[in-house]
């Protein structure tokens, strides 16, 4: 025991009262100063209406017996003591402790207990059952694949015209099945054993030729990097619109908004003035042989209202056609944007797109048009593909049917074409980054003249035999006035 707390006590045992104290000693200094038990004592004194603890002493002062084993004071959370001396304190300060580490120990155990029945309780409800699920999905399975068959037979043996009815049933619902997957399949190529690089004679940097009755890759060169696609965006701007306009004799307006654009972002032009009033096919080819931006704009909002609700059915159109994720555009007439690109792989999926739609196949497949006549045009304006009147003439084996071209400085001169040969086989070509118009030209002649006259000798491609006297600027698409002139250059593709 401390020794304070033993002085205090046997000052109070000789006062006659444990609660007993002078406020001040012989040095007038307060003795609640110096001992806290005093202080404590000072708060709760008989004095303050509290009494802490009563029991009898030895000198009869306050009367009782001298036993203090059955006299015992009341004991609080102030008082450090409950009995009068040492042993007494020691033991019940060590069988309170050993109390409350029993009482630990036993919540321990129950809690631990607790944690065991959860466990027990999950593996009865949760695993268990799940368990027997798999285990009875096993068997069933196994069971199915190895007696499945034989099942079957005998089941069909047994019933024979009901078998067979279902057999039909099954049969026309295989063939429905099937030709609904055939209409929701995307297209699609694939390389084979046979896939190769074009060779010298193709100078562009990008290359493919697909043979659409198999659907394999017959010359590839790196069609799956991503490219800006330039004019070539135009392929499935015309796709879009005419699977959402109903009429292609309606007229339309032609705004500021739709001039401006071509002007803006340097565009080819058809030639279409403010206040014009074309019809939607006037529009059409104008968008594909001009590869005009004036014609562009009025398509985007004579179709969607804008031209970001029309961009956004395309790239709708690319999800359909499985193409979204390496492809997307943020315009409809191919003006460069960081955000704008695709493949040559997927331009050449969405020109294979284009091809099953009969009005985008007539639209491509015309070498010369004249637009409606107008107050503005009276002779209305002739506008003409200058891709296919070029390589009309060039000696590829076969027959270019559809073409469409595009120029934009990063991805050079661009261009997709379909063409057909005399035994009646189709092929699709794609080349992109090729270093004038005239380039691009060669390298679809030599991609279908290998295919088409496998034996003849291919050049290989230079600058010198890509040139031409009546060279086109690059970045004109052949858009024309009713004079038949230049009706302007652009630097998104045209």
């Amino acid at each position: 025991m401390d020794q304070r707390y033993r002085d205090d006590f046997n000052l109070d045992a000789l006062q006659g009262s444990r609660y007993y104290y002078d406020d001040e000693d012989e040095d007038g200094v307060d003795d609640r100063r110096d001992s806290p038990r005093t202080e404590r004592q000072g708060r709760s004194d008989g004095s303050t209406g509290r009494q802490r603890g009563t029991y009898s002493s030895n000198a009869g002062q306050r009367g009782g017996q001298d036993d203090r084993g059955s006299q015992r004071r009341t004991y609080d959370r102030y008082d450090r003591y409950s009995s009068y001396d040492d042993s007494s304190y020691q033991r019940r300060v060590y069988d309170e402790e050993r109390e409350r580490k029993h009482r630990r120990l036993m919540q321990q155990m129950r809690a631990e207990k607790l944690r065991q029945e959860r466990r027990r309780r999950f593996m009865l409800r949760v695993l268990l059952p799940a368990g027997i699920i798999i285990l009875l999905a096993a068997v069933i399975f196994a069971t199915a694949r190895s007696g499945g068959k034989a099942s079957s037979a005998k089941a069909e043996a047994s019933t024979a015209v009901e078998a067979a009815t279902v057999t039909q049933a099954t049969d026309a619902a295989t063939a429905a099945a099937a030709a609904t997957s055939q209409a929701a399949v995307p297209f699609s190529a694939q390389k084979t054993d046979s896939t190769k690089d074009p060779g010298v004679g193709v100078g562009s940097k990008y290359a493919l030729l697909i043979d659409l009755a198999t659907g394999n890759i017959l010359y590839d060169r790196d069609a799956e990097t991503r490219i800006n696609p330039a004019s070539m965006t135009k392929v499935l701007t015309c796709l879009v619109a005419v699977e959402n306009i109903k009429d292609l004799d309606a007229t339309y307006k032609i705004t500021n908004e739709d001039t401006d654009f071509s002007y803006v972002n340097g565009c080819s032009q058809v030639g279409f003035e403010p206040g014009e009033t074309v019809t939607v096919k006037d529009l059409l080819y104008g968008l594909i042989l001009s590869s005009g931006g004036d014609a562009a704009s009025a398509i985007a909002n004579y179709t969607a209202g804008s031209m970001d609700d029309f961009v956004t059915l395309m790239n709708s159109k690319l999800e359909e056609l499985g193409l979204s994720g390496s492809a997307h555009f943020t315009n409809d007439a191919g003006i460069y944007d960081a955000d704008h690109y695709c493949t040559a792989y997927d331009m050449a999926m969405i020109m294979e797109a284009a091809l099953q739609n009969e009005t985008c196949r007539e639209v491509m497949s015309a070498h010369v048009y004249t637009t409606t006549k107008t107050t503005e045009h009276p002779d209305g304006l002739t506008i003409s593909n200058w891709f296919l009147r070029r390589i009309e003439d060039k000696d590829c084996g076969g027959t270019v049917v559809c073409a469409k071209t595009g120029y934009v400085e990063q991805s050079g001169s661009c261009a997709v074409s379909y063409a057909t040969g005399a035994d009646g086989k189709e092929y699709l070509a794609v080349t992109a980054d090729a270093s004038s118009g005239w380039r691009a030209i060669y390298d679809h002649v030599a991609l279908y003249k290998m295919m088409f006259e496998p034996d003849s000798t291919i050049e290989p491609a230079t600058t010198e035999n890509a040139s031409e006297s009546d060279t086109v600027p690059a970045d004109s698409e052949g858009g024309s006035s009713s004079d038949g002139s230049s009706a302007g250059a652009g630097n998104e593709g045209n």
